[in-house]
């Protein structure tokens, strides 16, 4: 038997008082689950391996506390969940902004940035080494999309409840002028006043990733890859009114080492070069954000 739970805490955090996860203040049954709920949950996980007390082995496999709302209560015999189902937003390219749209467009478009790795995108949040206390939890993405070197892709708003529960990964046919780079991924919830809040993220090293070949090369006569980036299992609660935003970048540094882009040991790299960097989208290449979700 195993048991998952999750919840909006940061580590050691039941030791320090703080009822915030970063900038974000945990609603009370969020805060609340901290504390002595969590000692009985680990005693009564150890007191089932240890000492073989099967009344343990009747609670519930996954057991979810909130984030965002005081109402999102979440239990399941089972995870993954028989009533999750995948989400599908299509990356898009617009005149001002990239939209994350629920059908591919019917035309193929690339949006292009120049990434920096002696001007990283500095991580802002996420799950990092709690010694970097100011670095953790959900924080503000708002200063960071304003860069030239994030590319950002919105959805329409929410109407209703969005449960996320399970894998969130990304899709995306790319290319680049380089040896070697990298494209991060980060998925966003934005609220209704335009606060971004992040909620996972990733990165693919070209160099070492599975990618798979396309036969198209784009403009500059650089070959086009299909890649994914893993963001790992999520589960939220995304309020009405709220929208997705996925950022895509070409570093998140600390969190992720910077790539030189010359196929150098990044630990031993003494030169870092520009690399200019193109998502691919539309009716030939179909990049897509996935989010599993509660049916």
């Amino acid at each position: 038997m195993q048991r998952f739970i999750i919840g909006p805490w940061v580590h050691d955090q039941i030791f320090s008082g703080s009822k915030k996860v970063g900038d974000w203040e945990l609603p009370k049954p969020g805060y609340d689950s901290l504390g002595n709920k969590i000692l009985i949950a680990a005693a009564n996980w150890f007191s089932l391996y240890l000492k073989n007390v099967t009344a343990a082995a009747s609670l519930n496999a996954l057991r979810a506390l909130p984030v965002f709302s005081e109402s999102f209560n979440l239990n399941a015999t089972g995870y993954p969940e028989e009533k999750i189902k995948t989400a599908a937003y299509y990356l898009n390219a617009a005149e001002n902004a990239g939209r994350l749209l629920k059908k591919n467009a019917a035309e193929s478009t690339q949006t292009t940035f120049i990434s920096n790795p002696n001007d990283p995108v500095p991580t802002n949040g996420g799950a990092n080494f709690h010694f970097f206390t100011n670095n953790i939890g959900l924080k503000k993405q708002n200063e960071i999309e304003k860069r030239k070197d994030v590319v950002t892709y919105t959805s329409d708003k929410i109407n209703g409840q969005f449960w996320g529960l399970g894998k969130a990964r990304v899709k995306i046919f790319v290319s680049h002028d380089s040896k070697d780079c990298d494209f991060t991924a980060k998925l966003v919830a934005v609220d209704k006043e335009d606060n971004a809040w992040n909620i996972a993220d990733g990165i693919t090293r070209m160099s070492s990733t599975r990618k798979q070949a396309t036969s198209f090369k784009d403009a500059d006569g650089n070959a086009i890859y299909e890649i994914e980036i893993d963001l790992g299992h999520i589960v939220f609660q995304s309020m009405p009114r709220w929208s997705f935003r996925l950022e895509i970048a070409g570093s998140n540094f600390p969190k992720y080492d910077r790539n030189p882009g010359n196929g150098d040991n990044p630990l031993t790299a003494t030169k870092f070069y520009q690399v200019k960097q193109t998502i691919h989208h539309g009716k030939q290449f179909p990049s897509v954000l996935l989010i599993d979700e509660l049916d």
